[in-house]
């Protein structure tokens, strides 16, 4: 005879505790099914963060060390000095010159920096003489010194000019030096026939404080 499984107390308490099971588990997917989408956004949020960050340093690193990005210069594109020449031998009084023919292979010189040391060891802060524009490729002229607005005698005292030209990636020329004594004068020697034109064009001033000894 067969028994009606609804009548076993023991298969009543089963039957609904499978079945809870089953809901369990089938709840448990739906909540996970609906959390799988979360971890793709959080993955994309992060990336975003992430290229915005590295554009952020790019962008602070081009500013900083923009000559990361030039080419590098080289001996080969720097400057080059074809001529130069400055009397030894001025009156106190008298503007000194300092005759230049330059060229640049790279067409960007900035400027001319000029150092002078009086006997005694004083030094005179840097001065610049800025290229005018059109001439960053090159250029034939001179730049001065007026020596007419020292208060004290300068008779017999011995300077030193040094210079050096520089682009406008702060590439620098080998620094070049003249001497200076106030003894008297001496004639301007002959330029060359094909630069004595262009060499008596003013390029720009020294500017430096006399400071007496």
């Amino acid at each position: 005879m067969g028994r009606d499984v609804g009548e076993n107390p023991q298969n009543t308490m089963r039957l609904p505790l499978k079945w809870g099971i089953g809901l369990i588990h089938i709840s448990h997917r739906e909540r996970k099914n609906r959390r799988e989408p979360i971890g793709p956004t959080i993955q994309r949020r992060e990336e975003f963060v992430m290229g915005n960050k590295v554009f952020l340093f790019l962008l602070i690193l081009t500013f900083l060390c923009p000559t990361l990005s030039a080419s590098p210069q080289t001996k080969e594109n720097l400057p080059v000095v074809h001529f130069a020449y400055a009397q030894e031998n001025i009156h106190q009084g008298d503007v000194w010159k300092i005759y230049l023919s330059v060229s640049d292979p790279s067409s960007s010189m900035s400027r001319i920096v000029c150092r002078i040391e009086q006997d005694g060891g004083v030094r005179h802060r840097p001065s610049a003489i800025y290229i005018k524009r059109g001439m960053e490729k090159g250029f034939t002229a001179y730049y001065a010194l007026y020596t007419n607005n020292a208060a004290e005698n300068l008779w017999g005292e011995e300077w030193t000019l040094q210079f050096t030209i520089v682009d406008r990636r702060g590439n620098e020329t080998k620094t070049l030096s003249f001497p200076l004594k106030f003894d008297g004068g001496e004639p301007i020697k002959p330029f060359p026939a094909d630069l004595e034109k262009d060499l008596n064009q003013r390029l720009g001033t020294i500017d430096i404080e006399f400071i007496p000894n």
